[in-house]
């Protein structure tokens, strides 16, 4: 409960897949990598 509580103002907002958006393609662009490396193991 108390790690909850030290994150109590974290704010979830919706962007559009695969849209203009920098931050939003580096994410998907770094999630795939990350996913990628567990599929192979490293």
């Amino acid at each position: 409960m108390a790690e909850k509580e030290k994150f109590a103002d974290i704010r979830f907002i919706w962007v559009k897949g695969h849209d203009k958006n920098v931050h939003n393609n580096d994410v998907d662009r770094r999630s795939v990598e990350e996913a990628r490396k567990i599929e192979k193991g490293e």
